[in-house]
């Protein structure tokens, strides 16, 4: 009895799977319709030419044909291709048309184009020019150490590439934002380029970075000149003719420093010299050098 169950269940099934692999047959080879979305492709671009606006990622059309193809459809990579290659400089507005849908199967035919229908297109003429690389990183040293000379890049120079509406804009490309902090030694690393835009292309797209961090050095210098800058006709006589400072800077530049290399001055003006008898002393020094403080910080004065 039970083999007899068996046999008929056995037989139940097989017909079962006869039956659906029938109506799977009839129904991949009947008739449809359905909508698919295309990636639009621009092929045959002229030499010295570039695209310049940014056309439509995709395009959706109703696409009739048997129901194997149109599965086999909606498994690959589905492409809307348009032939730029008689486009010129300037701007065109392009209509889809059937013949521009790449259909690979038989069956399949365009039966409506639902949208976008058209696009504008602007091709404008191909530029390379080369600029420089800019800094967009901020840097800080660790106390008493300092930058020298701000970041090296290699190269210096990058090239771009794109259209020359927005490439003859550009003076010069940036370095990605980046922040470090507490350097106390030299450091070189790789950093990426900011983009400049989809159409444009930076070639090399990363730079070698390199910043000298270097401990810095302080030096005191007596007998700083003192220079008064007064009002015409005003006549003051401060208490000191001289003064000393402590410069601080990289080793280079401080340790030849000399009397000669910087000065201090005081200003007094009319209404200074009316409302008080002392001002604060001013002191410089070459590029790159800070004072860290003067003695006497003050000049004490006097009308005469």
């Amino acid at each position: 009895m039970w083999s007899f169950f068996k046999r008929d269940l056995t037989l139940r099934i097989a017909a079962l799977f006869i039956a659906l692999l029938v109506w799977f047959l009839i129904k991949v080879n009947a008739q449809y319709n359905h909508s698919f979305d295309f990636s639009l492709v621009l092929e045959e671009i002229p030499p010295g030419f570039v695209l310049a606006s940014d056309p439509p990622e995709a395009v959706i059309a109703t696409i009739s044909g048997v129901g194997r193809d149109l599965i086999r459809l909606g498994l690959s990579r589905r492409v809307v291709a348009v032939d730029c290659s008689d486009f010129t400089y300037g701007e065109r507005r392009y209509t889809f048309s059937p013949k521009d849908f790449v259909l690979p199967y038989g069956t399949l035919k365009v039966e409506r184009i639902e949208g976008p229908k058209d696009f504008i297109l602007f091709m404008d003429r191909l530029q390379t020019k080369r600029v420089p690389v800019k800094s967009a990183i901020e840097v800080s040293p660790a106390d008493g150490y300092l930058i020298q000379n701000g970041f090296e890049f290699v190269p210096d120079k990058v090239v771009v590439s794109g259209p020359k509406s927005v490439v003859r804009k550009l003076r010069f490309v940036e370095t990605v934002p980046e922040t470090l902090t507490d350097l106390s030694s030299t450091v070189s690393f790789v950093v990426g380029l900011k983009g400049v835009g989809e159409r444009v292309s930076i070639t090399p797209d990363k730079v070698i970075a390199r910043v000298e961090v270097k401990r810095g050095l302080e030096k005191r210098i007596g007998d700083i000149p003192l220079h008064i800058r007064a009002d015409k006709g005003l006549d003051v006589e401060p208490d000191t003719g001289y003064v000393s400072a402590v410069f601080w800077g990289a080793k280079r530049r401080v340790e030849g420093l000399t009397v000669d290399d910087v000065g201090a001055f005081i200003e007094i003006t009319e209404a200074i010299a009316d409302s008080t008898d002392s001002v604060p002393v001013v002191v410089v020094g070459p590029k790159g050098v800070k004072c860290l403080g003067a003695s006497p910080e003050y000049i004490h004065f006097k009308k005469r």
